[in-house]
């Protein structure tokens, strides 16, 4: 993460899942994604990607990143170590604020963003 120019503590925003990366509100389940950093952590992570996985309960998305990939390294990737916070209520750091979906194992959040927050490891 060093080599990243990261360190314990930084916040790097995003959209947490590239394929959802309209405006508004966002469908998750259990599965691997790709977060888009925005703002500035596009800028101190130019062309980068941010791999992961989120976890869904009825009430909270959580999500743990583990990889990094940048323009440079081609198809591999960088290690990386990184949870998902709420961008609107960071206070508790208990992943994205959610509501239950129709959909059994989806949950609904009303903003497709969020906060990696760089960790040395998961809690």
């Amino acid at each position: 993460m060093e080599r990243l120019g990261l360190k314990t503590g930084d916040r790097i925003p995003v959209i947490v899942d590239s394929i959802q990366d309209h405006p508004g509100p966002a469908r998750y389940n259990y599965s691997f994604v790709i977060a888009l950093p925005q703002g500035v952590g596009e800028a101190k992570l130019p062309g980068a990607r941010i791999g992961g996985r989120l976890y869904v309960t009825k009430h909270r998305v959580f999500g743990r990143y583990d990889r990094i990939f940048t323009p440079e390294s081609g198809a591999t990737s960088v290690p990386f170590c990184g949870v998902l916070l709420d961008s609107r209520w960071d206070r508790d750091g208990e992943g994205l604020i959610a509501y239950p979906s129709p959909l059994k194992g989806f949950s609904v959040v009303q903003d497709n963003t969020g906060i990696i927050l760089v960790v040395d490891h998961y809690p």
